[in-house]
């Protein structure tokens, strides 16, 4: 690591002190001085764009948390500013790489052909009022927690629809409060639900993938798959799935 920059000029010497690092007054010079291969942008959302983009001006590649940033104009000036200068930018997606997520995928051959994919996120709200915070406030939460459940969604929609029949996701419908938003995505006579909450309980962060030959369902907090690759329609399978995923 080669430097640090934060507005907060007391965080920035304790973070540098902390990785033995260098603490810059702004970003600029960290970029002209640090030279880093790599610039990781991990500001509030909604203030991603600029530092990220000025980061690729000066050479570097960039990883940008989530939400990536807030327009697709943006995203699509930092990814064609990229390409142009051979670098790679990418936001932190990091559950595509999840054991439970690459578990399911590995295993979704055995679930026939999918019809269905739920995705749903349960969130604690954070900070000194926790849920009774305003209105506002919690639903900034909501939008930061979003992209995790959504991303994985729409990757699982995209993989789980045969080549020959990808067609553009379309959201078929939207209900959306400052603490809960529900979603429906249709690819193709297939479907996506997604569910996110801020009042549900126990916290959570599932993906569950529905076929006609069974159900899988990756659970991000535990990093692992429970369901059963057959209908459940059988005695065997009604007295066998329950002992099926105990196991697992």
């Amino acid at each position: 690591m080669v430097g640090v920059h934060d507005l907060d000029e007391s965080a920035s010497r304790q973070f540098a002190a902390l990785a033995a690092t260098t603490s810059y007054q702004t970003l600029r010079e960290l970029l002209d001085v640090g030279r880093p291969h790599l610039v990781h942008v991990c500001t509030p959302a909604g203030t991603h764009f600029e530092p990220a983009r000025d980061a690729l001006l000066a050479g570097a590649h960039v990883y940008v948390e989530k939400p990536f940033v807030e327009t697709r104009r943006e995203a699509e000036e930092l990814l064609a500013l990229a390409a142009t200068r051979g670098l790679l930018v990418g936001a932190g997606h990091q559950q595509l790489r999840d054991p439970a997520y690459l578990a399911l995928l590995r295993q979704m051959r055995d679930l026939g052909d999918i019809v269905q994919v739920d995705s749903y996120f349960a969130f604690r709200p954070v900070g000194p009022n926790g849920e009774r915070a305003a209105a506002s406030a919690l639903a900034a939460q909501l939008v930061d927690v979003l992209p995790h459940p959504l991303y994985t969604l729409v990757d699982a929609l995209e993989r789980m629809v045969p080549p020959a029949d990808h067609a553009p996701i379309e959201i078929a419908s939207v209900v959306a409060g400052p603490r809960d938003l529900h979603a429906v995505l249709r690819a193709n006579g297939r479907y996506g639900r997604l569910s996110v909450s801020l009042r549900a309980r126990p916290v959570a962060s599932l993906l569950a993938a529905s076929g006609t030959s069974g159900t899988l369902t990756a659970d991000f907090l535990r990093s692992s798959v429970v369901g059963a690759a057959n209908p459940g329609a059988t005695p065997l399978e009604k007295a066998g799935n329950p002992l099926l995923e105990a196991w697992q």
